[in-house]
Formats: C-alpha cells, structure tokens, sequence
C-alpha cells in the first residue's frame, strides 16, 4: 500500500537529495561564481604520491611554464594551498602561469600573472617554443628587403641587404615569420642560410717518446718548427687524414697520434722539498733563472707537466722541477660571508647535478639550512659548494642575516 507524502514531507525529501548531491559532487576550484568555489582531488590524482606528483611536475618541462586547462571558465586564485583561502583572482583558460612552488599532489604556486596558488589539477605544461633559425638577408639589387605586418601585408620596415635575421616555423606560399632583430613577415626568397659557427678550439697536451712534434704548414707538407713533449696546444677545426689544424702556440698543423686531450684544470698545491738549498723558479721549462724558493716553502700548483716541470703562480709565476716539489692538499678556505645564503623553502631544496630540472637529484637541503655559493650562477640556477656540491634554483635562496648588504641611504650614484 502507498502512502500519500504530505506538501511539507515532500519538501523535507527533496533538501536531502540536494544537499547529498552537493555532497557527492563539489563544485571544482576554477570560479563559475563570486563565491569560494570547493574542490575536491579526482581519483587520478589520489593515485599519485606526493614524491611522484612533485617529480612529475618538475620534470614534465624545462622551464616553469604551465597552461591553464579548464572546461572553458576562469581558474580561480587563492590565498593560499586550499579550497577554504579567499580567492584573490582569476586567470582564464588557456593562459599561460609561471610556477614557482609546488605545495603539495593538489596545488601550486604560481608567480605570473599574479601570486598565488592555484589547483594542479588543471595545469599542463607549456608547447615547447617554436624552432629557431638563422638566416641571412640576400637581396640581388644589394637593396633591403621589406617585412611586413602579416604574408604579403603592410610594410611595417626594412632590413639592410646581409642583416641575419632569426625565423620561426617553416615558410607558407612564400612568406616566412621573423622574430629578429624586428617582428613581422618577409618573403623567403631573398634568405639564405646563415654560415656554421667558426671550429670550437680545444686544449691538447703533446705526448712523443720525449722528442718534440713537428708543426707542418699543411697536413703533412713542409715542417715550419716543432712543439716539445708535455707542450699545451690550441686545435681549431676537426681531423683530416690524421692530421689536426692547430693555432697556439704557432699555426700549423700536427699528427694528431701525439695528442692527448688535456688534464683538467685542477688548482693544487705544494710544498718545497730540497735538502735544504733553495729552489731555482725559471721563467721557462728548463730557462733563465727568476728566482729562488726556500725549502719548505708553500707554492700554488698551476699545472704538472709530463717534461718534469711544475708551472706555479704563488708566491712568484714561474717554473720549477717537479722533482723537488712535494703535493699537499690546498687548505679549504673559511666560507666568505657574502657568499652565505639560507634556504628559504618549506618542503625542502633539491641540489641537481646540472643548472636543469633535468639533472639528476643528488641531494635535498632542509629549509632554514646555510650554504655557500660559488658565484650568483645564471638562467636561475645557482653553483654552490657546501653542504653539497652541485646546483639548486635561486629563488628560493635569501641572504643569511649576517651578510645582508645594507640598503644605501640617501642617493647613489
């Protein structure tokens, strides 16, 4: 038997059945409305750890750019990591955000267009930018070539006949893109490919029986002078016929058999050990005479050479035999003040092995932890030294309270 459900119970069944649908499905964290929207992880997301979230994120680009993705309304803004912080702004869909933190598997800071935090759920990494060439102005009246608004558009310029200009994307029906040294369009007909860059030089180290190595004019033509063995020299340009293009300490060309690749730089130092005459320092392997050591004095060790000569810098630039030189570890000097810095980051900053979130992790420095850096690094990766060795992002570095350069106080300059 059905029973007849009065006005009032009706009404009480269907606020139930609202507020249990609520329930099951809140509302997601990009604004539909003024008022603070809820949010509540997918599945997808539940299934990922923290570690594995914040790796993914990290290495899914190489730089820090995300798009926001949405079913087309704004992202909302917040406070803080959490659906309960007020929203202090929007950014739409399909916009571009700079991240500068992940907080946790849901949410994120960002610093670009605003500060804040916002949802990782709908974030995806940038499009990697457009490939870029170079190429070279080439006109046939040696007149300059006009660059237009948009493929065969308003002239909005000119370039000088042999400008090398920087192209984006391929050509269509004629017109290619240009974003160097001015933006717009130009025909593709009157480029050229840019020349390759000249030969890298690289550093080679002598190795014969203990005779020198003939320097020819050509790959082995007439013998303009010799290199001794254990000599540093300067190759430019690639291997032809076993013989190798050199540029320091002469120009020629040498057998690329008696080449080794040279040591790396490595700043020693060491002690003075005679039986207790001085050390002559000569201002050449083997030439006149400069100076004297004492024994048991402390030198700077710039390079060892295989002919048995030692190159040092302190405290006189010179050369001496190694035979009377003793290798001792250079002593650590103490951390420079303005090369203290303190980590300012609350989960924690990965040391990389390479200035890239593609290098390898090697280590993590807690927050409010001192390090030293070795220089002010570039591209947002900064070099340090101690308590690790390796590389870590700049931003989240402050300065410790004792080396804080003071503000100027009044004008400077």
């Amino acid at each position: 038997m059905i029973r007849k459900i009065s006005g009032w119970r009706k009404l009480l069944v269907v606020c139930i059945s609202v507020a249990l649908a609520f329930t099951a499905f809140p509302a997601p964290s990009y604004a539909t409305s003024p008022a603070i929207a809820q949010f509540t992880p997918s599945s997808r997301l539940e299934n990922i750890s923290f570690e594995n979230q914040a790796k993914f994120q990290l290495a899914a680009a190489t730089d820090n750019c995300r798009k926001v993705v949405t079913r087309g309304s704004d992202l909302n803004v917040r406070s803080g990591p959490g659906s309960n912080y007020r929203i202090i702004g929007v950014v739409k869909n399909g916009s571009e955000v700079t991240l500068e933190q992940i907080v946790n598997q849901d949410w994120a800071k960002i610093s670009s267009p605003l500060s804040g935090y916002i949802s990782q759920q709908y974030l995806q990494s940038c499009p990697p930018p457009p490939k870029q060439e170079c190429r070279i102005v080439s006109t046939n009246t040696g007149r300059g070539l006009n660059i237009r608004q948009s493929p065969g558009g308003r002239i909005i310029g000119d370039l000088d006949n042999g400008t090398k200009v920087t192209i984006i994307n391929s050509s269509t029906n004629g017109w290619v893109q240009v974003v160097s040294p001015q933006k717009g369009y130009v025909s593709d007909r009157y480029l050229k490919p840019c020349p390759p860059p000249p030969p890298k030089e690289e550093c080679r180290l002598v190795s014969t029986k203990g005779n020198p190595l003939n320097v020819r004019a050509t790959p082995g033509g007439t013998i303009v002078g010799v290199v001794e063995n254990g000599t540093k020299i300067t190759i430019k340009g690639t291997s032809s016929d076993g013989w190798v293009p050199i540029v320091s300490p002469q120009k020629g060309y040498v057998s690329e058999a008696y080449l080794q690749p040279c040591p790396t730089v490595k700043k020693e130092c060491g002690t003075v050990t005679t039986s207790g005459s001085d050390l002559i320092v000569r201002s050449t392997p083997g030439g006149p005479s400069i100076g004297t050591l004492k024994n048991g004095t402390e030198v700077k060790i710039e390079s060892i050479r295989a002919d048995g000569w030692v190159k040092i810098s302190e405290p006189i630039i010179g050369y001496v035999s190694s035979k009377y030189v003793k290798i001792i570890p250079c002593p650590t000097p103490p951390p420079s003040e303005e090369n203290c810095r303190e980590v300012s980051a609350p989960q924690g900053l990965n040391v990389r092995k390479s200035p890239s979130f593609d290098g390898d992790i090697i280590g993590i420095i807690a927050d409010g932890s001192k390090v030293t850096i070795v220089n002010r690094g570039s591209n947002g990766w900064v070099p340090i030294s101690a308590p690790l060795q390796g590389y870590v992002t700049g931003k989240y570095l402050i300065y410790c309270p004792e080396s804080k350069p003071e503000e100027p106080s009044g004008p400077v300059g």
